[in-house]
């Protein structure tokens, strides 16, 4: 009888060790907004400012390798492994959207921002499904061209701020969203650019 306990209890202790091993290299994704799509990026580091294009010809400068560091990094930010967003609370949190009207020049005077912009209207999705403003009378998805998001020196999952504009053109944000992401490498980035 003692053997069998024995052998039961080493093989859940040996089940314990495999799961925790394979929550630590198994990443889940908790992006919310989607840039592949994204034309343009534009970055504002304490007032300054700088474009990168995802297609650069025809503009003056060369732009493009900025614009796939940018997104690379943006990628990747919101990628971590299951034991980890388990840890910091990120797995049981789901991202939200507030509607609210903000303007965007506020924000983007001081602080680190990215804003991608689109040419064609994006779909918003909300936690993998299509959002629908509750408030409005359409029972259409809502559509962004612009996301103007909030880059911070965090340490870890933790949430920041991503401002949606339906228009390219819009001074004003209509929805605040809050995700998860670790921002380091993309602060860092943006903390050695030069803004010109």
């Amino acid at each position: 009888m003692k053997k069998t306990l024995t052998i039961v209890a080493l093989s859940l202790i040996g089940l314990i060790i495999i799961a925790t091993i394979v929550l630590g290299f198994v990443n889940t994704n908790f992006a919310q907004i989607n840039i592949d799509n994204a034309t343009s990026v534009t970055l504002y580091k304490d007032g300054k400012v700088n474009t990168y294009y995802k297609n650069d010809d025809g503009v003056a400068t060369n732009t493009a390798q900025q614009y796939k560091e940018i997104a690379d990094l943006y990628n990747k930010e919101s990628k971590v492994s299951i034991l980890t967003a388990l840890f910091t609370g990120a797995y049981s949190t789901k991202a939200d959207i507030v509607n609210e009207n903000t303007t965007i020049s506020n924000k983007t005077s001081s602080g680190y921002w990215l804003v991608f912009e689109f040419d064609e209207e994006q779909t918003l999705k909300l936690n993998g499904k299509e959002y629908v403003d509750s408030t409005s009378t359409s029972s259409d998805p809502v559509t962004f061209t612009k996301v103007v998001l909030q880059v911070t020196n965090t340490q870890g999952m933790q949430l920041v701020t991503a401002y949606i504009c339906e228009s390219s053109s819009a001074s004003q944000a209509t929805y605040t969203m809050s995700i998860y992401a670790n921002q380091t490498a993309l602060y860092e980035y943006i903390n050695d650019a030069e803004i010109f």
